[in-house]
């Protein structure tokens, strides 16, 4: 899969995760250094966001995804992935873990090949059910592309309405 942003065009490793794919259980840290297990099943709706770089650019669109007070339930996490703490060139108030281990780059397939980004973690999104399966993916070509926040709100709410504790899909 290819990805662009502004006028380089850069390759994926891997194709990502796909919808009605299991996610395997992914440990990294918090920007804190504190050990975070995500994704897998875990018994909540997950919301996971990936992105190259956290700048002032792209902050207010992960901001808008993080404190949505719709989303804010107990059945509901959200985790901001980079790639290593040097992503990060703003302060920010969202939960942000870093793929130092390169475990989730491998898992979900979301890690660009080529420069100038080579080995960094591509703009995608995630919504993981109760299960641990994946119910909607989106992962923009164009790294400057906002994701559609409707849907992500839509497919959050389906996500929690149709676990029946006996998968969805």
């Amino acid at each position: 899969m290819q990805v662009s942003l502004d006028t380089d065009t850069m390759v994926l490793e891997d194709m990502p995760l796909d919808e009605g794919y299991a996610s395997e259980k992914i440990t990294a840290k918090d920007f804190l250094g504190e050990e975070v297990h995500f994704a897998g099943q875990n018994g909540k709706t997950q919301i996971i966001v990936s992105t190259p770089y956290l700048s002032q650019d792209n902050y207010d669109e992960f901001n808008a995804i993080f404190q949505n007070k719709d989303l804010e339930m107990e059945d509901v996490e959200k985790y901001l992935v980079l790639s290593s703490k040097e992503d990060v060139k703003v302060a920010f108030d969202m939960p942000v873990v870093i793929d130092d281990e390169e475990m989730f780059g491998d898992e979900f397939g979301v890690r660009i090949s080529d420069a100038p980004l080579a080995g960094k973690l591509t703009k995608a999104l995630f919504i993981i059910s109760k299960d641990g399966a994946i119910f909607y993916e989106e992962v923009p070509t164009d790294l400057k592309m906002r994701f559609n926040e409707d849907k992500i709100y839509q497919k959050t709410m389906a996500a929690l309405e149709c676990y029946t504790g006996k998968g969805c899909h």
